[in-house]
């Protein structure tokens, strides 16, 4: 039960661990998709095919048992669900993250570099580029061995780590929701709908002036993690030793 209401209400959804991250963003993309389809509708030939949808057959009988069913946006309720359970599937925000390099930069810049200076590990140019060809194995060897969520007692306090995820879950769903209404914005301006086009606009800008102002926010979450790694003599001599054998 605990499970559905998060999913139901994803603002409240504080995550603790990565799979609750999941839950949350496909949570909130089920709802961005249910308020895009419902925009859309206000193209008479998109609400004319979700009502054929929704009238035909079958699935017509089913849902004309439903109370005023014809004003009730069935057919994006039905696509929302799909699209939440592919984003989860894909881990959409991965996706998102990997074309634009994302994490990379991110973990590169705010995570084992500092690092790398806090624990005196001297990186030569080969060693600074091996860093970043494998940074996802390097970043389980020297960060998330010390500051996993899934840990029962990990170096980093816990505290910490869920504010990391909490912090990291607005962002990437403002990205999320950024690439749901874009695609809502090309359909209609397939259908040639300018005013709907605008407010995709409208919303899509405003969401990514949200994203880039909480990204901003990140580092602050990443920093207390890092510091708890290097400052801790035996974690920080782990990671000095792993990265100078780099290369």
């Amino acid at each position: 039960m605990g499970d559905i209401l998060k999913a139901m209400v994803p603002i409240f959804a504080v995550p603790t661990n990565y799979n609750e991250v999941l839950k949350r963003l496909a949570g909130f993309l089920f709802y961005d998709t249910l308020i895009g389809t419902f925009l859309l509708r206000g193209i008479p030939d998109i609400d004319t095919f979700f009502h054929k949808i929704e009238t035909h057959g079958a699935i017509g009988e089913a849902l004309s048992t439903i109370p005023n069913y014809s004003k009730i946006n069935l057919s994006g309720f039905a696509i929302a669900l799909l699209v939440a359970g592919i984003g989860y599937w894909l881990q959409l925000h991965d996706r998102i993250s990997d074309l634009f390099a994302i994490r990379c930069r991110f973990d590169e810049s705010s995570i084992l570099l500092p690092l790398a200076v806090m624990t005196g590990a001297k990186l030569s140019p080969t060693q600074l580029n091996a860093l970043r060809i494998n940074r996802n194995t390097i970043m389980q060897a020297v960060f998330y061995r010390y500051a996993s969520s899934r840990a029962d007692k990990p170096l980093v306090d816990k505290h910490n780590i869920e504010h990391a995820l909490g912090a990291w879950s607005w962002y990437w769903a403002f990205l999320e929701a950024i690439t749901v209404f874009s695609i809502c914005g090309i359909i209609a301006l397939y259908f040639w709908d300018l005013p709907l086009v605008s407010g995709f606009l409208v919303i899509s800008a405003i969401l990514w002036l949200l994203a880039m102002l909480q990204f901003r926010r990140l580092e602050r979450y990443a920093r207390p993690q890092v510091e708890a790694i290097a400052t801790n003599a035996e974690a920080a001599a782990e990671v000095r030793t792993y990265l100078c054998k780099l290369g």
